[in-house]
């Protein structure tokens, strides 16, 4: 299928973001088996919007958005600290952290609209992860039944790839996706 430049860039710009945002439901059930791969799927979720699009339409889109221009105004304290603080470690793990975040609220304006087939891909890839990965949780308390039930008396947690408050939440949003 041929398109022009701008469809052919939208079609790519939207395949890829759906690409990695598959890949980032993946990294955040692996978590600490693959660390890497949450991190590869996002820095890729951002480069596909910002590489894929012209930055004044992006700079566009961002400063259109209100609710993304007001998050980020969040971040002037942060930078503000900056002159005021002279702990430079710990203010450059907070940008660290932080940055991330700011640059989600620059590009999540550009994305634009995903159709139905990648919103259907997205969803069938969250709820595939939770199935495979309750079925080994569910699997590794067949397999460990007196020992897992013995941590409950204890008030211990049943051992899961993730917190195991997260991955109850997730496993909510997938059962209603």
């Amino acid at each position: 299928m041929m398109l022009p430049g701008t469809q052919k860039t939208d079609y790519y710009k939207a395949h890829l973001f759906t690409l990695f945002t598959c890949l980032w439901f993946v990294g955040f059930i692996a978590g600490e088996k693959a660390p890497a791969l949450l991190s590869i799927s996002m820095i890729g979720q951002v480069l596909s919007i910002i590489l894929l699009s012209h930055p004044k339409k992006l700079w566009i889109n961002f400063v259109a958005n209100k609710s993304m221009l007001l998050f980020s105004l969040s971040f002037v304290f942060l930078l503000i600290s900056f002159f005021y603080s002279e702990n430079l470690k710990y203010l450059g793990e907070r940008l660290q952290i932080k940055l991330p975040i700011l640059l989600y609220a620059l590009v999540w304006p550009s994305i634009g609209p995903l159709n139905t087939k990648q919103l259907k891909t997205i969803f069938y890839t969250l709820i595939t992860v939770c199935v495979i990965s309750t079925a080994g949780i569910l699997t590794n308390y067949a397999l460990h039944f007196d020992e897992i039930n013995q941590l409950y008396l204890q008030s211990k947690i049943m051992p899961g790839p993730i917190n195991h408050i997260r991955f109850s939440l997730l496993i909510v949003f997938s059962t209603y996706a």
